[in-house]
């Protein structure tokens, strides 16, 4: 299946266009890992520079990853810091090189740098919040507050922009 019906199927059978035209609940935007799909061609999901797939893949692991922190299953060890720095994934790093050199004029595209930017100072402070002991309140925010919110913005965001560079 190539990732226009990827993204379809992960947004609820609906059209990226579709969603635009919608007062859509971000937070009723599937989790992409969680719908079934055949293997594609890499350079389906590529469009000016990204790999959009991967990129938004990326950005959903983080929330099982965050889960992880709070829930004490994880080994990894995350600076808050470094998380909230929005310029060191993928992701990141093209917003602030190739994709702002070729769309910082548009203002789709400074959208999604601004939602892209507040997702790590979101997964930031959860991890600020776990290290400190309030793992109630960190599993909140991942599950139901900014963080979750802003994580499904930046995926549908990403949908939007590779729709519109593929079309």
């Amino acid at each position: 299946m190539g990732i226009r019906r990827w993204l379809i199927n992960a947004l609820g059978g609906k059209n990226v266009s579709e969603l635009d035209q919608q007062n859509h609940d971000p937070d009723s935007i599937p989790v992409l890992s969680e719908v079934a799909h055949e293997p594609e061609d890499p350079l389906d999901a590529e469009a000016a520079g990204l790999d959009f797939k991967s990129a938004i893949e990326a950005h959903q692991r983080w929330k099982v990853r965050l889960n992880d922190v709070v829930q004490g299953h994880s080994s990894e060890i995350l600076d808050p810091a470094n998380v909230a720095r929005d310029d060191g994934c993928a992701l990141g790093k093209w917003i602030h090189g190739a994709g702002g050199d070729s769309f910082s004029g548009q203002p789709e595209f400074a959208e999604l740098k601004r939602q892209h930017a507040h997702f790590h100072v979101c997964a930031g402070h959860v991890l600020i919040l776990a290290q400190s002991g309030r793992k109630e309140e960190a599993s909140a925010e991942i599950n139901h507050g900014d963080f979750s919110r802003i994580s499904r913005e930046v995926v549908l965001r990403l949908a939007q922009m590779y729709t519109r560079l593929k079309s």
